[in-house]
């Protein structure tokens, strides 16, 4: 299957198969992803669907949770700064299961420490999060 002409819901669904990523998997997605240089919804809801399938596994090629952030900090860093809206979508997806893993974890710190604009409440919930 070639990367950057299937589908991402495509790739999405072979890469997650085996509940982990490798490092070639790891690659070919960020470079389908960032191929037009920017994060869209249907983009950020499969990189969510990706993690979700994967969440937890030790066997994930260790570059997985900096490609979650650097997707999520594209899309919702897209214009400069977190709006209220984005706050609360973010924080939703990310607490929809329970629980932060890793790369949420990276994410969320990419994000806070962006010296991006961002709503107060996000910085305080990012920082509980983060050192809870």
């Amino acid at each position: 299957m070639n990367h950057m002409t299937a589908s991402l819901a495509e790739l999405a669904a072979a890469y997650t198969e085996d509940g982990e990523l490798s490092a070639g998997e790891v690659r070919n997605l960020r470079e389908r992803l960032f191929a037009d240089r920017t994060i869209d919804s249907d983009e950020i809801n499969v990189v969510f669907g990706i993690n979700d399938k994967v969440s937890g596994n030790t066997k994930n090629h260790p570059t997985w949770p900096a490609l979650f952030a650097d997707v999520l900090s594209a899309y919702y860093l897209a214009d400069g700064k977190v709006t209220q809206e984005e706050s609360d979508e973010l924080f939703t997806r990310i607490s929809a299961n329970g629980s932060v893993d890793a790369p949420e974890r990276v994410a969320l710190y990419t994000i806070l420490n962006s010296g991006a604009q961002m709503p107060t409440s996000f910085r305080e919930k990012a920082t509980k999060l983060l050192n809870g």
